[in-house]
């Protein structure tokens, strides 16, 4: 009887070893990822009024999947804090503290939950949300708003309102794109 105890606890404490090395493993993919794309946001420096310069530079070695930035022309009609960027599921518009960002994927529970933590973690604060799915796609429409960018002093003081908004579209990109 004692032996058959001290396998059971042996094997037990063997197991929470292998789960705890699986976790930090996958912990560190996680990161791994989330840095790449932390990287290429805030790493990327406004020229003019645009993200393009940034794009260009990274060439072939820009994941597609990436949010990138869609280009307005000189249109008169457009003021130049107007920014969109976009990427298979998310398209993000962004004027000063507010931004509407749209989202587009194959249906998933909780996913609008979701959305709504990863804005939060940034201090985004949705002012109104529309959503509508039929049995195969979600799509949220959100208009936000961030208030002089409280929270992102915490990242360093060049982050900017656009980032924070881009660092939470990235993360919303990955939780709908589909692999």
């Amino acid at each position: 009887m004692q032996a058959d105890k001290s396998k059971i606890v042996y094997e037990a404490v063997n197991r929470i070893r292998k789960l705890e090395n699986t976790f930090k493993k996958l912990e560190s993919q996680k990161l791994k990822r989330l840095e790449e794309y932390n990287i290429r946001l805030t790493g990327s420096q406004k020229i003019g009024n645009s993200w393009e310069k940034y794009v260009v530079d990274q060439g072939s070695t820009c994941n597609s999947t990436a949010i990138t930035p869609t280009n307005h022309g000189a249109s008169p009609l457009i003021p130049t804090d107007f920014m969109t960027w976009s990427s298979p599921n998310v398209i993000l518009n962004v004027s000063g503290e507010d931004a509407h960002i749209s989202v587009c994927c194959p249906k998933k529970p909780g996913l609008f939950t979701t959305i709504c933590y990863v804005l939060e973690k940034h201090k985004i604060y949705i002012v109104s949300a529309q959503i509508s799915s039929d049995q195969f796609r979600s799509m949220f429409m959100i208009q936000a708003h961030a208030k002089d960018g409280s929270g992102v002093a915490q990242f360093s003081e060049a982050f900017t309102m656009e980032d924070m908004y881009k660092q939470a579209a990235n993360e919303i990109m990955l939780m709908t794109t589909p692999r």
